[in-house]
C-alpha cells in the first residue's frame, strides 16, 4: 500500500508528541512493507529521496511557521488567516498527490500548511484519514487554560468564527482517529466530523519493549523528579519549580531534572537560581533523554492546559516511571490514582507539594512501576501499526 502522511512538522523538526507519532508511524509502516511518503512544512521547497520520500513545502505567508513563536500576537492573527486559506500549499500538495497516486492520505496537524487540504483530498477522490492531536481546530493556539475557559479571548467572536469556519472546511474525512476518548468527545460536542467513521487508537510508544521491566533506581538518600516538555508558563513549569523549592528533606536529597526548551527558559532559570538541586538540560537527543528517564524515579506533568494524550506519559510508563500529573483532559485516561501515578488539581501549588511529599514517602513505587509497564504495553508500536493497517483497509 502506498501511504501519504501529512503533518506540519517532521523529523528533525520536532515540537511535540504529534511529530513523534508521525515519525513512528512512518517507520512502522515501512517496516511492514508499505511505501510511505511525507508532506511537511519547510523553509524551502525540496524533495528528499530516501526509504521514506519527504516533500518539504514552503508555505507562502508573512513569515514561516517555524518562526511563529517569535512573533507578536497581532502578526500571528494575520498569519492565521492566510494559514487557513493557503492556496499555494494546496496547489503544491495537489501536484504531489497527482504525481504519486497514493492509496490513501493520512493527515495529522495541518497548521502551517492549509486547512483547505481536507477538501482538496476529497476533490482528488483519495481516501482520507485524519488523526487528532489537540484542540487546535477550535482554539488556534491549541491551548485552553484551566479556569480560563470563559475569558474574553476564548469567547471572542473571532475565535467563535474560527471554530465554525474550520468545522466547515474540515467537513468529515472518511475516518477520524483520536488517541483519547476525551479529545474525541470534545470535538463531537462541537459537531465536528458528524459523518466520519470514528476510531479510538492509543498513541504508540517509541520505546523498545524487550520483555523486561527496568525498575526505577530507588536510592536510600536520593530522589529524582523529572520534567520533560516545553518550558512554557502554560505547561506548569513555573508552578513545578515553585513547588519543588517548598520541599525540604533532612534525610534524603531531592533533585528536579528539566529536559526541554521554550520561550520561558530565562524566567525558569531565574526562578530556580536559588536552588542547587534543579538542573536544566535543554533539548536532548533520544539517547540522552532515555538515560535521564533511567535516572529518575517519577515524572511530573504539571500542565495548566487541557492535554489530549501526552506522549511523555507513555514514554515514562515504558521506563516503569509513575507520573504525577494535573487532573485535566485526557490525562486521566492514562494516569490512574495510586496505580500508575498521582493526580492533583491544575494550578494548585500546595496540592502538588503535598503529592510530591507523599511520593517521597511512598514504599509502593515498585508496584506502581509494574502497573506503568503493563499499561505501556498497550501502546506497543507494532500493535499500533497493525491497528492502523486494519483501519486503512476498512
Amino acid at each position: 500500500m502506498k501511504i501519504c502522511l501529512i503533518n506540519n512538522l517532521y523529523d528533525p523538526y520536532t515540537k511535540g508528541g504529534a511529530e513523534t507519532v508521525v515519525k513512528a508511524t512512518a517507520d512502522g509502516l515501512v517496516k511492514n512493507g508499505h511505501t510511505v511518503m511525507i508532506i511537511t512544512a519547510g523553509r524551502k521547497d525540496e524533495t528528499i529521496e530516501q526509504d521514506i520520500k519527504i516533500y518539504r513545502i514552503r508555505a507562502w505567508n508573512f513569515f514561516s511557521f517555524f518562526d511563529i513563536d517569535k512573533k507578536p500576537a497581532f502578526l500571528r492573527l494575520v498569519w492565521w488567516f492566510f494559514n487557513i486559506f493557503n492556496l499555494s500549499v494546496v496547489k503544491k500538495v495537489e501536484r504531489i498527490l497527482q504525481q504519486e497516486h497514493p492509496d490513501l492520505v493520512h493527515t495529522h496537524n495541518l497548521s502551517g500548511l492549509s486547512f483547505l487540504l481536507p477538501r482538496s483530498i476529497k476533490k482528488l477522490k483519495i481516501k482520507h484519514i485524519h488523526t487528532l492531536h489537540d484542540i487546535q481546530l477550535v482554539y488556534p493556539s491549541g491551548q485552553l487554560i484551566y479556569d480560563q475557559e470563559k475569558n474574553f479571548i476564548n469567547t471572542f467572536f473571532l475565535r467563535v468564527w474560527y471554530e465554525k469556519l474550520v468545522r466547515t472546511l474540515f467537513n468529515s474525512p472518511q475516518i477520524i482517529i483520536s488517541p483519547s476518548q476525551w479529545l474525541l468527545d470534545f470535538y463531537l460536542k462541537k459537531n465536528f466530523f458528524t459523518h466520519s467513521q470514528k476510531e479510538l487508537v492509543l498513541n504508540p510508544s517509541t520505546q523498545i519493549f524487550d520483555g523486561q521491566l527496568r525498575l526505577p533506581k530507588i536510592k536510600v538518600d536520593e530522589f529524582n523528579f523529572l520534567y520533560v516538555g516545553r518550558v512554557e508558563e502554560y505547561k506548569g513549569i513555573m508552578l513545578l519549580i515553585q513547588a519543588f523549592k517548598k520541599i525540604s528533606m533532612s534525610d534524603k536529597k531531592v533533585f528536579l531534572h528539566i529536559a526541554g526548551t521554550g520561550r520561558e527558559m530565562k524566567k525558569a532559570h531565574s526562578l530556580a537560581a536559588e536552588s542547587e538541586n534543579i538542573f536544566f538540560y535543554g533539548q536532548l537527543e533520544r539517547e540522552r533523554l532515555t538515560d535521564l528517564y533511567g535516572q529518575a524515579q517519577v515524572l511530573i506533568l504539571p500542565t495548566l492546559t487541557y492535554e489530549n494524550a501526552p506522549t511523555v506519559i507513555v514514554e515514562a510508563f515504558s521506563r516503569g516511571l509513575p507520573v504525577i500529573a494535573s487532573n485535566l483532559g485526557g490525562i486521566i485516561e492514562l494516569v490512574q490514582e495510586d496505580k500508575t501515578g498521582f493526580l492533583f488539581k491544575p494550578g494548585d501549588i500546595e496540592g502538588l507539594v503535598k503529592t510530591m511529599l507523599n511520593v517521597l514517602d511512598n514504599d509502593n513505587l515498585n508496584n506502581l512501576s509494574q502497573n506503568c509497564w503493563q499499561r505501556a504495553k498497550k501502546h506497543n508500536l507494532d500493535m499500533y501499526i497493525k491497528r492502523l493497517e486494519e483501519i486503512y483497509l476498512s
